[in-house]
Order: structure tokens, then C-alpha cells, then sequence
């Protein structure tokens, strides 16, 4: 019967997993619509200022772009994690946990 619960724990683990990954990925595909969005509003506020001379206005999209940009790394790192993966920090491939360097491009792991 021991052995029925360990199977049983491992599938509930497995799927909290699982449910977990997709909230995640459903919060990165936001946050990446929303990365799209500020993108869009800075190309059209730099043409603007750059037509008028006048760059200042720009700060905030480049803000905004930047702490969405943030929160789709972290996003990223916990939908790794969770997949027994981790996000190389030089070229942001996926690779296996249990690799010590960058399969792509040799970068050591960084381990936090």
C-alpha cells in the first residue's frame, strides 16, 4: 500500500507541477503582449521625437520595457526551475540542471 501512495504522491506532485508551469506560461504570454505593446508606443513616441527634436518623453517606455523585460526573465527562471532546467545568463538557451556549463556557448552555471 506504501508504494501505491509514494505513486500517487508523485503524480500529485507531477501535476501541481504542471499546473503550475502553465499559470506561469500564461503569465509570460501576457507579459510578452504587453512587452509588444510598449515596444509599439516607444517606436511611435521615438518617431515623434525624433521628428520634433525632443527625446525626454521617451524615458518612460524605455522604463516600461525594461521592468517587463525583468519580469519575463523571472518568469522564465521559475518555469526552468520547475522543469529541472535553468536559463543560461550570457545566451539565454535552456539547458539541463545538471550541466555545469552552457551547452551552447560554455558559459559556467551560476548558481544562486
Amino acid at each position: 500500500m506504501a508504494k501505491f501512495s509514494d505513486t500517487k504522491e508523485k503524480w500529485l506532485k507531477k501535476a501541481e507541477d504542471s499546473i503550475e508551469k502553465n499559470k506561469l506560461r500564461a503569465a509570460l504570454m501576457e507579459l510578452e503582449e504587453e512587452q509588444k505593446e510598449a515596444f509599439l508606443s516607444l517606436g511611435r513616441e521615438v518617431y515623434r521625437a525624433v521628428s520634433e527634436d525632443g527625446i525626454a518623453e521617451s524615458a518612460q517606455f524605455v522604463n516600461r520595457i525594461n521592468a517587463l523585460a525583468q519580469k519575463k526573465e523571472s518568469l522564465e527562471k521559475k518555469i526552468a526551475l520547475l522543469s529541472g532546467r535553468y536559463i543560461c545568463p550570457n545566451c539565454r538557451k535552456e539547458q539541463s540542471a545538471e550541466h555545469l556549463y552552457c551547452s551552447a556557448c560554455g558559459t559556467p552555471k551560476i548558481t544562486t
